[in-house]
């Protein structure tokens, strides 16, 4: 299954928050899980992807190309695809999306849970 995980790039977050999404990106890799996210290197991003990484997991970075200069990318994608906008980074992850994961973040993680809740009440989707 194709896990869409989305969630804070700042590292300025509580370590509760980076260790229970670390151990997560382990215990999904573990169990044969994809897990598809904003290539983000840091915060909950970057700790999802080092737990999916040290289960061998296999992990799907989306980004914009603009992105690269302003946050470091996860150099553990097993596959990176860059866009050219941020709209277009979301409907490639929503379309590799079986199921959605939201973690702590900030102002991009809640536009990510909203538009994902908003296609689900619209019916655009029965993604869990």
């Amino acid at each position: 299954m194709n896990i869409t995980l989305y969630g804070a790039a700042s590292d300025r977050i509580d370590q509760k928050y980076v260790s229970a999404v670390e151990a997560f990106g382990t215990e999904m890799a573990k169990r044969g899980h994809t897990m598809v996210f904003g290539a983000g290197a840091t915060g909950l991003m970057g700790a999802a992807a080092r737990g999916m990484h040290r289960a061998g997991g296999r992990i799907i970075g989306v980004t914009p190309h603009f992105m690269h200069t302003l946050e470091p990318v996860s150099e553990l994608c097993t596959e990176l695809i860059a866009t050219e906008t941020m709209a277009e980074r979301k409907t490639i992850m929503e379309q590799k999306a079986d199921a959605f994961i939201i973690t702590p973040g900030g102002l991009g993680t809640l536009d990510e849970f909203f538009q994902i809740l908003t296609l689900k009440i619209l019916g655009r989707h029965d993604k869990p």
